[in-house]
């Protein structure tokens, strides 16, 4: 289940991160508050990520529960959490040196909130129908020696933290369970190995709780054995605080199975939007507790919520009787359901205008690519049969106008067009999705129709509109009009295999291109006194920081941009030219 959804995840996240899907605004209320001057960071995995969850993924810093936490607090937040982090990984990213506008090191050194989803990879990275098998039958041999070697990790992780930031709050949360009855999780082996057992369907959540309880006690048995009291009783050094979420799902699982459903993605393990949402309302009662809540912060709650409602569902739905019942909420659980309620099963309006805010380039800038590197594969050159081939056109760069907005062009050479072409016709056809090892149909149903409702690869020229609506990106060079595309298409459709059989598929300039809005942003580590120049794309949605991010910087030999992704394991790298 690991390696499947990883490599989903890989893909999917390399496709937004070449579109640029995530963003943030840089305005907004600012009301005098208490958590007006903090710094959070987000570490851990894909929970905290908010990649495979927000639906439209456009939405990220407003449905993931660190954009909420974020923006209700008006905190500056940070999120570096990583899809696929186990503790291991954990530990070795906190010790990472700073690179450029990422600066890991510099956040986690220097914040005053470091809130951590963490562990669940640990466990559920691995074969989860061999373990609710086992756990039909009591047998944890194999998950406890793993959650051993989990704890150590996160005593190694919780020592580090607090050597690098004797000051910081940490805030680490339990995991939910994730299993229904119709769970995706459980295969259809489980399922027959659970059956000759007695057990049916609805024993599932109970089985799949035996093993999450054993994963969340890694983290109270953590605490009880490391907090710290005098002897008359008082908390002289306590290494976290905990959330728990876990109950918090439970509480929903009992209330109302039905809801319960929609809190998780379709691959049945992420949280969606509602489930995002809860996992705040938790957290932000332990922020409170702690006296590190913005006095306003329901207010604020409601405000973004009612600001969704008017920008994704104005004409959708009547959207003012909503507002009013928003506001007549008393408190985040009452804001949530009555959010959710109006909106569940309704088609969000995407919107790509850019917005200009913020400071520019005083003149236009122009950027090609002297590096993209996918994983430890360098996409500028391809060693095909022992000749190295340069795929990408010398027309390719990202262009950034001094009036805020920017362009990217990627395009295939017409050579390597021509060879492709002369591939497909000496072999009949080319199977991409298999070459590329994509698993199509999962992708779509479990991810790409989550992160982009109305998407359906069935409707060629829909999905093609609801990615330049919501992300600004259009294809060049694929015809959509031609027969031989829409054919290309219906296979699609029929098989979930993106096969080309008919080398005028591709047009004579193939490539991508994708438009928007970006602004610069002086970021400064408070660790090393380094200063950075960050350019943030397409910043349209709240406040925070893009998801995709570029470093800029001027040297003697030149001026330079430079951006990664730890999660798809993406270095792009350009240098400039002044118009």
């Amino acid at each position: 289940m690991k390696k499947k959804i990883s490599a989903v995840l890989l893909c999917v996240v390399f496709l937004a991160v070449l579109f640029g899907a995530f963003g943030c605004r840089d305005e907004g209320t600012k009301d005098a508050a208490v958590g007006e001057e903090k710094v959070i960071v987000y570490l851990g995995d894909s929970i905290a990520e908010a990649v495979a969850g927000p639906s439209p993924l456009t939405e990220r810093e407003t449905y993931g529960y660190y954009g909420i936490l974020g923006n209700i607090n008006g905190y500056t937040f940070y999120n570096r959490a990583v899809s696929g982090y186990q503790t291991k990984d954990l530990l070795t990213f906190i010790q990472r040196e700073d690179d450029g506008v990422n600066m890991v090191k510099s956040l986690v050194s220097t914040a005053d909130i470091i809130h951590i989803s963490i562990l669940g990879n640990d466990l559920l990275g691995y074969d989860i129908s061999s373990m609710i098998i086992e756990a039909g039958s009591d047998t944890f041999e194999t998950e406890d020696k793993r959650l051993e070697t989990a704890y150590e990790n996160l005593d190694k992780i919780i020592t580090t933290l607090h050597e690098m930031n004797p000051d910081a709050t940490v805030i680490l949360q339990t995991l939910y369970n994730p299993i229904g009855e119709n769970s995706p999780l459980v295969s259809s082996r489980a399922k027959s190995a659970l059956a000759a057992q007695s057990y049916v369907a609805k024993d599932f959540h109970k089985l799949a709780g035996k093993m999450i309880s054993r994963l969340n006690d890694v983290l109270y048995r953590y605490l009880e054995e490391n907090t710290k009291k005098t002897l008359l009783g008082k908390v002289k050094y306590q290494p976290f605080y905990l959330v728990d979420v876990y109950s918090a799902f439970e509480e929903v699982y009992k209330k109302n199975y039905s809801r319960w459903q929609s809190l998780f993605c379709p691959d049945g393990i992420h949280p969606a939007n509602e489930g995002h949402a809860i996992i705040a309302e938790e957290n932000q009662k332990m922020l409170e507790s702690l006296g590190l809540a913005a006095e306003n912060s329901l207010q604020r709650y409601k405000s973004l919520r009612n600001e969704q409602l008017n920008r994704l569902y104005k004409g959708i739905i009547s959207v003012s009787p909503v507002v009013e019942d928003i506001n007549a909420c008393t408190d985040m659980a009452d804001v949530t359901f009555t959010y959710f309620d109006a909106v569940s099963g309704k088609t969000p309006y995407y919107a790509n205008e850019p917005t200009y805010k913020g400071t520019h380039f005083d003149e236009n800038l122009y950027f090609e690519f002297t590096s993209l590197r996918f994983g430890a594969r360098e996409l500028t050159e391809i060693d095909f049969m022992g000749i190295v081939i340069m795929p990408i056109s010398e027309q390719s760069q990202i262009s950034f106008y001094e009036d805020g907005t920017f362009e990217w062009k990627l395009y295939l050479k017409g050579g390597f067009i021509n060879l492709l072409k002369l591939l497909i016709q000496q072999m009949g056809s080319v199977d991409i999705s298999s070459t590329l090892g994509l698993d199509i149909d999962y992708l779509q149903s479990y991810y790409l129709q989550q992160m982009f409702p109305g998407f359906d690869y069935s409707d060629l020229d829909k999905s093609l509109q609801i990615l330049e609506a919501a992300l600004g990106v259009s294809i060049e060079g694929i015809d959509s009009s031609k027969q031989c595309v829409r054919e290309t298409a219906l296979y699609l459709a029929q098989t979930g295999k993106i096969v080309i059989n008919d080398p005028d598929v591709l047009g004579d300039e193939v490539g991508i291109t994708w438009e928007g809005d970006y602004r610069l942003k002086q970021i400064r580590s408070d660790l090393t006194g380094e200063t950075y120049t960050a350019i943030y794309i397409n910043d349209d949605f709240f406040l925070g920081e893009s998801y995709f991010r570029f470093t800029y910087t001027e040297t003697e030999d030149g001026i330079f941009i430079r951006a990664t992704n730890d999660v798809a394991h993406i270095v792009i790298e350009g240098k400039g030219t002044r118009s």
